[in-house]
């Protein structure tokens, strides 16, 4: 039986118990005794607990899953990742702290940026749009789950030739590259992030 069909009979089951002990009490001069009226709340209140308590163990188990599928599905990336190419920047090991890093030596347009992480229903959207200005060099990613897979998608305005790396926050080495050309003004980096400090 399902987690949904299971909460659903147990609410029909609740709220059957509080239309039964509205109508005892509702019946004068009924052979039930206040006694019983008593007894069907007390079950009534019990069952109530009981579903909440239901819930939240059934929320923590979901969450448990979710976690352990992003682990699946990183783990599963960082064992063979794709190639990376001038567009699409791909970061084969693990990256703390991730930030973009884009060049300053050369004008340049802003440089927008959207980070997204995969999970067990797809992709998810982490934080708003971020825009690295171009005076800016760079700028740190959002990591709302250790060990996800991410996925960030920048893109530009045509005009400028230049370089942007996706860096580890904690060697600042350089881990994956990509080339922004004035044909080639959107792409991708892909990684597996965890966050530097909790």
């Amino acid at each position: 039986m399902t987690p949904t069909r299971t909460r659903s009979r147990l609410a029909a089951a609740l709220c059957l118990a509080l239309a039964a002990a509205t109508d005892v009490q509702a019946q004068e001069g009924s052979t039930v005794n206040s006694e019983e009226i008593d007894r069907l709340r007390s079950e009534v209140q019990k069952m109530g607990a009981s579903i909440q308590t239901m819930s939240r163990d059934l929320g923590r188990e979901l969450a448990f899953v979710r976690d352990r599928l992003s682990l699946v599905i990183a783990t599963t990336f960082l064992s063979s990742p794709p190639p990376s190419s001038d567009v699409v920047g791909v970061a084969k090991v693990p990256v703390f702290g991730p930030r973009i890093e884009a060049e300053t030596s050369r004008q340049r347009d802003a440089l927008n940026l959207r980070v997204k992480r995969y999970d067990a229903s797809g992709l998810r959207q982490v934080g708003n749009d971020i825009e690295v200005g171009s005076g800016q060099l760079q700028v740190a990613l959002p990591v709302d789950q250790n060990g996800a897979l991410y996925v960030v998608d920048w893109w530009t305005s045509e005009g400028y030739t230049y370089s942007v790396q996706l860096r580890d926050g904690a060697s600042e080495l350089p881990v994956a590259t990509v080339q922004v050309r004035p044909l080639q003004n959107k792409g991708r980096f892909f990684y597996v992030a965890y966050r530097l400090e909790q």
